[in-house]
C-alpha cells in the first residue's frame, strides 16, 4: 500500500468519529439552549397555537416559571388552557406541547393536583 493511501485511510478513520462527536455535541448544546427558551405566558397565544407546537412549549416554560397555576382548581386550569389533550390521571392534567430540542419528539405539560384538587406543581415530560 502506498504512503498516500495509508495517510488517506488514517485521515478518514480519524475524521468520521471526530465529525460524529462534533455533531452530537452541537445537538446537545442546541437542546440545552432551547429547553429553557421561554416566553411570557399569554392565554390568547396559548389557545391560538397548535397543540404540539414549539410556541406552546416556550409558553409552557414561561407558565411554569411564573408559578401562575399554583393553587388553581382543575376547572380554573382548563378555563385557562382549554380542554386537556391527553388522558387525565387521578391527580393530573396533561397538554401536548412541542419540543424544539429533540428532533420532533413530543413533550407534555403536566399539571399535578393535591388532595384538595389544587394545582401544586407543573412540569414538562418528554416522550
Amino acid at each position: 500500500m502506498s504512503r498516500r493511501i495509508a495517510i488517506a485511510w488514517v485521515v478518514v478513520v480519524a475524521a468520521v468519529p471526530l465529525a460524529s462527536i462534533v455533531f452530537a455535541l452541537s445537538v446537545f448544546l442546541q437542546s440545552v439552549a432551547l429547553e429553557r427558551s421561554s416566553e411570557p405566558f399569554s392565554q390568547e397565544r396559548w389557545l391560538r397555537a397548535a397543540p404540539a407546537s414549539d410556541e406552546r412549549y416556550r409558553l409552557a416554560i414561561g407558565l411554569i416559571d411564573s408559578r401562575a397555576l399554583t393553587g388553581m382548581s382543575v376547572d380554573d386550569v382548563q378555563r385557562m388552557l382549554g380542554p386537556r389533550h391527553l388522558s387525565q390521571a387521578d391527580n393530573t392534567l396533561s397538554y401536548s406541547v412541542g419540543d424544539p430540542g429533540t428532533f420532533g419528539l413530543g413533550a407534555h405539560l403536566v399539571i399535578e393536583f393535591d388532595a384538595d384538587g389544587r394545582a401544586k406543581r407543573a412540569f414538562i415530560v418528554r416522550d
